[in-house]
């Protein structure tokens, strides 16, 4: 078993005993310390309330030695309370003692004693808390101050103080006050160099105050007065005194004014009233009136220097001012404001100088600013824009701008488009219906006038170009051959008899290009301009002569060799030029094609002009070969030929018996069955086949020996 470690009791017990005397050696010192810091500090605050009661001697001029507590400091305002404490209903102030926070300082006395003009002073450990408890409630005296009119105490009409001053009134005062303090020995009233003492026994509260009550001073005024009364009130062991200052204005105040005689905007008419008071109590406020009668409906307050601003928003009129001072007097007499330069309409959007009919004169568009009142600012006036020589416009936009007038309305004058009709510029000279393209229809060239603005007076000029018509002999057929072609005897018909007939033919069949003359266009308005003075060639493209088309030969010879029929025609037009040309049939005549054909071939050239021409083809071939066989059962010596349904020459090609082949039958056999060999067996009847083919000619042809068809 392991034994477990720990402290013996021995150790434990000299720990203790070291901690003892540690103790023992710190304390002391530690409340040494303590007590030298509380000193330090206590000693402190007595410097510091020494030196405030020297300054407290110094302002209030104290002429005799004196005894007061610290708490008399406090309440004139040269030290400040740790706190406040309530007793017998009185607020006291209370200053910590740092070596003895139970101990109140404020009921120390402090002795001022006068040496010439210095003063000594000397805190004492002396304490006096019965003096700081009077001090404090002749402190909390209430005062308070009312309207006296007609020889009565108006109660409802109380003045207000500041500090020890009362607030200005138009109307003696009476001036109440009344101690908290019950233990008050007596209280004595100086005013105007007369000293008096109330009757304690007459003395009223502040809520039954009248007339016969003692404790009520009167103050009483002509013009103006600032009044003091000192209330000195005594107790068992301090006298204090307490002064509050009366002030009454009874003279009126008087106003006088100057406005800005520029144009202003309605808003914008700013008056300044300058306010004299005298001695008084001082400007308080200026009032506008519209007629020469005080109202109180518009005022306005007064700077420190009696000046104000009226920024009300004046119409053009006649206005009074009138002055009222802190005490509550009105000007006698009001001052006459006349406003004249107010112009709160804005500015109207002009615009001159536009044009219902067409000229060639220069037009001058104005626009800019029109205003009755205060008129125009001339920076923000518009602008002008002139059409002379070389523009033609029927319409002009006039930029948006912006107008002010000299009282600063302002006005934004949107875009508008007028009506100008200027034109000084010549018309123009245009060619219509040039052609780019051959035609064969008539080609009207138009040539003229052209004007964008005033328009022309003067008319356009047409050239037609067409076929002109003479009469020239030509050999042509004697009938229509067109209106009755059957396809078989058209060359008979219409070509084997040819007459010269008088034709109607063009003339000047063809027209690329034309020259047009020098010509003068005038507009509406008298601009004028010759045009094409050296003329000028124009585009026709005319051409309505048909395409040259001629078969090379009469191809009605007999001809075996396969030929094109394009290669037997010639086929041109060298004006406008061929756009197609071909032949029906257009393929070569060969085997197997009919041997008498008439060939039609048509050319159209770019203009649209037709030329046809037709033909005979003869073409001889070899004849059509046909085959065909036949076939008949028949005794072997019944052979024959007569039974063959062939209508051409036959030829046998075989014969079979039974399956064998006759050719080999017994040479018994042979013979009636046309068998060259004995190589089969005997029958009786053979199968004979003989071959019918034959050639032939189509449309009628004679077939030669040579296999050729021949027409």
């Amino acid at each position: 078993m392991k034994k477990s470690k720990g402290f013996t009791l021995t150790e434990i017990l000299a720990v203790i005993v070291i901690l003892a005397v540690l103790i023992g050696i710190g304390t002391p010192i530690y409340l040494s310390i303590s007590k030298n810091v509380r000193t330090n500090e206590y000693n402190s605050k007595v410097k510091y309330i020494e030196a405030q009661a020297l300054k407290y001697a110094e302002e209030q001029n104290i002429e005799n030695a004196q005894t007061i507590t610290v708490s008399t400091l406090i309440t004139n305002g040269y030290i400040v309370a740790d706190r406040y404490d309530s007793k017998d209903g009185t607020e006291v102030p209370f200053v910590t003692n740092p070596t003895d926070v139970t101990n109140n300082l404020a009921c120390n006395l402090i002795t001022i004693d006068v040496d010439g003009y210095d003063y000594n002073v000397s805190f004492e450990e002396t304490q006096n808390c019965d003096l700081i408890n009077e001090s404090a409630a002749v402190a909390d005296m209430n005062v308070a101050a009312y309207q006296y009119v007609n020889n009565t105490i108006n109660k409802s009409k109380s003045i207000g103080i500041v500090n020890t001053s009362f607030n200005w009134v138009n109307t003696d005062v009476a001036v109440a006050f009344e101690p908290k303090y019950p233990n008050i020995e007596s209280i004595k009233v100086s005013h105007n160099g007369e000293t008096r003492e109330i009757d304690l026994t007459k003395k009223c509260t502040l809520g039954n105050i009248t007339t016969s009550c003692s404790n009520v001073e009167y103050v009483k005024a002509q013009t103006v007065i600032k009044d003091e009364i000192t209330l000195i009130v005594k107790t068992k062991n301090s006298e204090k005194k307490l002064t509050v200052i009366v002030q009454i204005d009874k003279e009126p105040p008087t106003v006088t004014s100057a406005i800005y005689d520029g144009w202003k905007k309605l808003n914008e008419k700013t008056v300044t009233a300058y306010i004299n008071d005298g001695n008084g109590s001082g400007a308080d406020s200026v009032y506008l009136t519209n007629t020469p009668h005080f109202s109180g409906e518009r005022n306005y307050k007064v700077s420190s220097n009696g000046v104000a601003k009226i920024d009300t928003a004046l119409e053009n009129g006649t206005y009074y001012l009138w002055a009222k001072d802190k005490a509550g007097n009105i000007s006698t007499t009001s001052e006459s404001l006349v406003v004249s330069t107010v112009d709160n309409t804005a500015p109207k959007c002009t615009e001159s100088g536009m044009n219902s009919t067409w000229t060639r004169n220069p037009i001058t568009i104005n626009w800019g600013c029109s205003d009755g009142e205060s008129g125009c600012d001339p920076e923000f006036s518009g602008g002008t824009r002139t059409f002379s020589g070389g523009q033609t416009q029927k319409e002009f936009t006039i930029p948006a701008y912006t107008i002010k007038d000299n009282a600063g309305n302002v006005t934004n004058c949107p875009a508008k488009t007028v009506t100008i009709y200027h034109d000084s510029v010549a018309p123009d000279c245009p060619v219509y219906n040039e052609k780019t393209n051959w035609t064969n229809t008539p080609v009207t060239i138009e040539y003229g006038c052209s004007d964008s603005g005033s328009g022309c007076s003067t008319r356009s000029g047409y050239i037609t170009y067409q076929e002109g018509v003479t009469y020239e002999q030509r050999l042509v057929p004697k009938t229509d051959c067109e209106s009755y072609f059957d396809g078989k005897d058209w060359y008979e018909k219409c070509w084997t008899s040819m007459e010269y007939q008088n034709v109607a033919v063009p003339t000047n069949e063809i027209i690329k290009t034309a020259a047009l003359p020098a010509y003068e266009v005038v507009d509406n308005v008298g601009n004028s301009r010759t045009c094409y003075p050296s003329g000028k060639t124009v585009n026709v493209y005319y051409d309505h002569k048909k395409p040259y088309l001629k078969a090379i030969n009469d191809p009605r010879t007999w001809n075996r060799t396969a030929y094109n029929t394009l290669d037997n025609i010639n086929v041109s037009d060298p004006d406008s030029g061929l756009a197609t040309y071909y032949c029906n049939p257009g393929n070569s005549m060969d085997y197997g094609a009919t041997g008498k054909q008439i060939v039609t071939c048509k050319a159209k050239d770019n203009a649209g002009n037709e030329s046809k021409v037709k033909f005979w083809m003869y073409h001889e071939y070899q004849a059509r070969y046909n085959p065909k066989t036949c076939s008949a059962t028949q005794n072997c010596n019944c052979h024959t030929e007569s039974w063959c349904p062939c209508d051409y020459h036959t030829v046998l090609v075989s014969a079979d018996c039974g399956g064998e082949n006759c050719f080999t039958m017994s040479t018994q056999w042979r013979s009636e069955c046309g068998c060259d060999e004995q190589t089969g067996q005997r029958c009786d009847q053979c199968r004979y086949t003989y071959d019918c083919s034959y050639y032939d000619c189509p449309e009628g042809g004679t077939l030669g020996a040579d296999h050729i068809c021949r027409y």
